[in-house]
């Protein structure tokens, strides 16, 4: 009985008017949002390769090693493919130049849009995807499950043929669940086959890992998504009124709280502001260099008339430079690590905080699971502080005195490569799955409400 009634609701969902409109809209806009973010990604690509030899021959057209020190070099993010399907933290962003020296901090450089009217609208990714438009699409196919039969007088008809209530509402779900992943499953793989085009598009396996656990959080989403429509449904006797309750629950749980969330999270656990770190941080780098230029300058004039060695100016040059340098490090990683500490409290707080919208949950889990969410940018930072210790060490390591006599050149093809390693993909999911089982768990809380109102349902 459980698979005609499964096949009952496919069919009618399938000969409806609302899944052509699905079949519609979703291919349509993945499509395009993947085409955009594709041709974003090959123009990133190529960006990428002219920038990492650009700044090769930067760094090989440095004479003295004091610039290694103060101006250091740059370095280039490699791009991540899973951000054609989920942009994640920086939208629009396929990669990122940033400065690495000894007597700063690690330091985006500015990117420049192409077309600033594009900031003006959000990225149609995805995640924008399930989390906006194919959750209406959820309302849509739900909210008349059982008051729009309630008010044809169907329903009454099928209960009379002693049809038990928790296996109409269990072909119900998933006869819906069916018809609603329908049109998002041939988009992804309208949108994987467009990736084609693209040889720059490279998925390997642990791209194909996320890209699939990716998905199928966005499936759990919008069953959930189904599951309270039918809830509602179960609880109005017009399909009018469900209707009209499921928008306000959609504007609330996908607009409001997930944008509320990181503010109410802010005035919790608030943070200082990035404008008052770099203050504080140039006014410790500005006092030592003072610091730094005073000590300095009362040493090189008498050493000069004294006749002193370049061996000897270079190395005490290096001391005070290495001194200041260390001094300066000292107190940014501490002003850093207590900036990041309490970052970290507001994000964890934001975490909990979202499990409480399966909206906001969803998003969340999913750029996580495509390594495009806050984990990921945590790790580029975390080893972007690594490297920068790395090449300080190198850097100092270069002062020879010869160099500024003239009588050597100073060598930098051995300098040491960023070589970036995305997080694992065992460990994204291991700090993901509690997140997915959350929204599990809201799917089955929606599932048993429904199961209470449908038990006690008035079909008369």
């Amino acid at each position: 009985m459980l698979l005609h009634l499964i096949r009952k609701e496919l069919l009618d969902h399938l000969l409806s008017l609302r899944f052509t409109m699905a079949c519609i809209i979703c291919p349509v806009v993945v499509l395009s949002s993947v085409f955009v973010l594709t041709r974003d990604y090959r123009d990133a690509s190529l960006d990428f390769r002219t920038n990492r030899m650009m700044h090769a021959d930067q760094l090989e057209a440095v004479r003295f090693p004091h610039l290694l020190t103060s101006e250091g070099l740059l370095v280039d993010k490699p791009l991540n493919p899973m951000k054609v399907f989920f942009s994640g933290v920086d939208e629009g962003r396929h990669t990122a130049t940033v400065r690495i020296s000894a007597v700063a901090a690690p330091e985006v450089q500015a990117s420049f849009e192409k077309n600033p009217v594009g900031l003006l609208f959000p990225v149609m990714d995805l995640t924008f995807v399930a989390g906006i438009i194919m959750s209406l699409m959820a309302i849509a196919f739900s909210y008349d499950a059982f008051s729009g039969e309630k008010d044809l007088g169907t329903l009454k008809v099928v209960l009379s043929y002693s049809v038990p209530r928790d296996m109409l509402l269990l072909s119900k779900w998933i006869g819906g669940c069916l018809a609603l992943s329908a049109p998002f499953l041939l988009s992804v793989v309208l949108a994987l086959l467009l990736t084609l085009l693209f040889p720059e598009i490279d998925l390997r396996g642990a791209d194909w890992m996320s890209l699939g656990l990716a998905v199928a959080g966005t499936l759990a989403y919008l069953s959930t998504i189904y599951a309270l429509g039918l809830f509602v449904s179960a609880r109005t006797l017009m399909p009018s009124t469900s209707i009209t309750v499921l928008l306000l629950v959609w504007v609330v749980m996908v607009l409001v709280y997930p944008n509320l969330t990181p503010r109410v999270a802010g005035l919790i656990a608030p943070t200082p502001s990035m404008q008052s770190v770099e203050v504080e941080k140039s006014r410790l780098r500005d006092e030592e260099q003072g610091n730094f230029t005073r000590e300095w300058s009362a040493y090189i004039g008498p050493a000069q008339q004294a006749g002193t060695p370049m061996d000897q100016l270079l190395a005490k040059y290096q001391e005070l430079e290495s001194g200041m340098s260390e001094r300066v490090t000292k107190g940014r990683n501490k002003i850093e690590a207590d900036f990041q500490r309490a970052m970290d409290e507001q994000v964890l707080l934001t975490r909990m905080l979202a499990k409480v919208s399966p909206a906001a949950l969803f998003t969340v889990a999913v750029c996580d699971f495509a390594g495009t969410g806050v984990q990921e940018k945590a790790n580029f930072h975390e080893q972007l502080q690594r490297y920068a210790a790395t090449w300080t060490a190198y850097a100092y390591s270069k002062f020879d005195a010869a160099i500024y006599e003239g009588s050597k050149e100073l060598d930098t093809q051995d300098y040491p490569r960023f070589d970036y390693t995305a997080l694992p993909f065992a460990e994204r999911l291991g700090d993901t799955s509690v997140d997915m089982l959350v929204l599990l768990l809201w799917n089955a809380v929606f599932l048993l409400l429904a199961w209470v109102s449908v038990t006690r349902y008035d079909v008369t």
